[in-house]
This record gives structure tokens, sequence and C-alpha cells, in this order.
């Protein structure tokens, strides 16, 4: 029963490499991209990877290109305001940032999506 249970699995994986996921941390960041690898220690390779987290506006230091040559270029932030009646410290904002590849170490997943319907094609052919 256990082997056939992990026959599943390794077949299903096989079938889902380089498709698209969705991986949660447990600091709360989200990363996107298509799933290359994967190891013993559920450590996950991704590539085309967007990563995107909350911050608060307080804790964001937005430093432009003139003022630096090492400056990393970002996509513009987008602010949230939690609640309309709040001060400017309870506002977050979401940054993104695109990497080539990302290797996630598995103690930090929380979470991995992927869409059902790569999910439910992926399910018929392993059953």
């Amino acid at each position: 029963q256990q082997q056939q249970q992990q026959q599943h699995a390794y077949e299903y994986t096989k079938r889902i490499l380089g498709q698209p996921i969705k991986c949660t941390l447990d600091d709360g960041r989200e990363l996107a991209g298509r799933f290359i690898c994967i190891d013993r220690l559920k450590n996950i390779i991704l590539t085309n990877v967007v990563e995107k987290r909350l911050i608060q506006v307080s804790d964001y230091c937005y430093k432009s290109a003139s003022s630096s040559s090492t400056t990393t270029t970002t996509t513009a932030p987008s602010f949230q305001n939690n609640d309309d009646n709040t001060k400017d410290d309870n506002k977050t904002m979401v940054v993104k940032r695109e990497l080539a590849q990302a290797l996630i170490p598995g103690a930090r997943l929380v979470r991995v999506e992927i869409e059902s319907t790569i999910h439910e094609e992926t399910l018929g052919k392993v059953l």
C-alpha cells in the first residue's frame, strides 16, 4: 500500500514538472513560477518567478535609480489601505520582483498551489 502511494506521488510529481505553481512561505511571501525541481527535503526550484510580499509603508525606504548605481529596480509598489479611517502607519503595499530562478527551502514552505485544471488533467493521467 505504502509503496503504491509513493509510486503515485512520484508519477504525479513527474507530470507537473514545468507547470506553473504558487508557493507561500512562512514569512508571508508568495512566489509563482514554473516548477522545475524538488528534492527529498522538499526544497523546490522555480523558474520565471514573480515574488510578492506585503510590507508596511512606514517600513519601506524607496531609493531612486539615480541615487545609487547598485540600486535594484523593482516594480512600483501598489498601496492597500486596511481601513479608510486609519493612519498612514497601517497602510501596506505589495512589492513585486521578478527572478530568473528561485530555490525555496522546504522548511519555509507553508503551502504549494497548482491550478485545478492542471491538477485534474495530471491526476487523470496518473490514475
